[in-house]
């Protein structure tokens, strides 16, 4: 899945998720806010908008039903 992350100027990058879904964007600012939106053939997810507080943080994004 193609995983994006949008922060509030607009700025994207996106990274491909592996084969246990899982992704990894780096160099996040902290009290910045981000948008995570997925692209996937077969499933849908909804964004997921967060805001960076720490230096580690994960986020799951669940396909809808």
């Amino acid at each position: 899945a193609r995983v994006t992350l949008t922060d509030t100027a607009g700025q994207t990058r996106s990274v491909i998720s592996n084969g246990f879904g899982a992704y990894r964007f780096g160099l996040l600012q902290v009290g910045q806010t981000y948008t995570i939106s997925v692209a996937s053939r077969g499933f849908a997810f909804a964004p997921l908008t967060v805001s960076v507080t720490g230096e580690i943080q994960s986020f799951d994004l669940i396909a809808a039903e």
